[in-house]
């Protein structure tokens, strides 16, 4: 009884924080990052060291030491966003890019497998594989700042809300809640971003008047009453 009410609680606190990643992560980086953190370091260590498929997982088989880590890894990550919003946006693509290679690295599991590899050769490359990718989403968040940030916050939001129900990954139902999560996060921040750029673009009150009083002080100078 109290494993099932654990994981009822931790299934809300994961629809929860995914919801919140998934619609405001780009605006807020330094919980974006502490979850992210939190939430790759978790899959990360689930998949390469108990040869779990999330980070529940982790909670399931009972491995709290390996929990803790990510847990310190993502308070680590929101005192970096908090402080260092520079290095917090390139934190999260790397972040991401980890956590997107383990995908990569299940479509290896195959041809691992057959290669007849050593349990500890097939968790090095394991790690070579996540490190690539974490370096590479790292050089997309940095070289496309805002647009990779609203596609990463959608896929890590999307996938934190569909482990976190438990949902069938064959399921096809599974697949319209993902897209349409997908869909819904990428269009409310997508929008968001558009508003901020326009606020940005359009002079501020006292912009506007100082313009308006340089535009008066033209006219005059030529002669031309500015009421006309």
């Amino acid at each position: 009884m109290g494993n099932f009410l654990l994981q009822v609680l931790m299934s809300l606190v994961g629809v929860a924080i995914g919801g919140f990643v998934l619609l405001t992560g780009r605006r807020q980086l330094w919980a974006t990052l502490g979850f992210v953190a939190l939430w790759s370091t978790a899959k990360i260590l689930s998949v390469l060291t108990i040869q779990g498929t999330a980070g529940w997982d982790l909670i399931d088989q009972n491995a709290w030491n390996l929990l803790l880590i990510a847990v310190c890894v993502g308070v680590a990550g929101i005192l970096i966003g908090r402080f260092l919003p520079g290095p917090a946006v390139i934190l999260i693509g790397f972040a991401t890019g980890a956590n997107t290679g383990l995908w990569f690295l299940d479509l290896m599991r195959y041809m691992l497998v057959h290669a007849q590899l050593a349990d500890q050769a097939a968790r090095i490359i394991g790690w070579i594989v996540v490190i690539a990718f974490g370096v590479g989403g790292a050089y997309l968040v940095r070289r496309y700042r805002d647009e990779a940030l609203i596609l990463i916050t959608m896929l890590i939001g999307t996938e934190m809300i569909v482990i976190s129900l438990r949902l069938d990954g064959n399921s096809q139902i599974t697949a319209v809640i993902s897209l349409s999560l997908a869909f819904l996060g990428v269009v409310i921040q997508y929008a968001d971003y558009l508003r901020e750029m326009k606020g940005r673009l359009l002079p501020s009150g006292l912009e506007q008047t100082q313009l308006d009083l340089g535009e008066q002080t033209w006219l005059e100078s030529r002669g031309v009453d500015p009421k006309s």
